[in-house]
């Protein structure tokens, strides 16, 4: 589960500034790139400039602004997270097994074998200082 940091160190409020400054000058200039509009440019580098300025000199203030973003980040972050987990399934781990099933392998050994009067398997016997160094 995503857990959002309520109480934020001044040194990760001033790095969220930071980045929050830089990422403000870059979509500033996309959008000035994108639709001419001077206007919203310098709105967006003014206030990440502000947001900048502000949390390196004091990263308190800029509190509500990590805690706002962390917010509304959050649901994004679940969703892409459960679609990532979504493909990894479906093009690797499916795919994997319905190859191993058409092959015929079976790393498990669940095969029923009417004939075997047990499943028990026997094991090499090992020393019992091993049971302390299991890995």
């Amino acid at each position: 589960m995503i857990e959002i940091n309520k109480n934020p160190s001044p040194r990760t409020l001033c790095q969220f500034s930071l980045a929050g400054g830089v990422f403000a000058a870059l979509v500033g200039y996309l959008v000035l790139e994108s639709t001419g509009s001077l206007t919203t440019a310098i709105l967006i580098w003014v206030s990440g400039a502000a947001v900048a300025g502000l949390g390196a000199v004091r990263p308190p203030c800029v509190r509500i602004v990590y805690l706002g973003m962390s917010y509304l980040a959050a649901p994004i972050g679940i969703v892409i997270s459960l679609i990532v987990l979504g493909i990894v399934y479906y093009v690797v781990v499916t795919p994997t097994g319905v190859i191993m099933r058409l092959f015929g392998r079976d790393p498990m050994q669940r095969r029923a074998d009417r004939a075997a009067g047990s499943y028990w398997r026997e094991r090499k016997q090992t020393a019992p200082e091993r049971y302390f160094r299991q890995f």
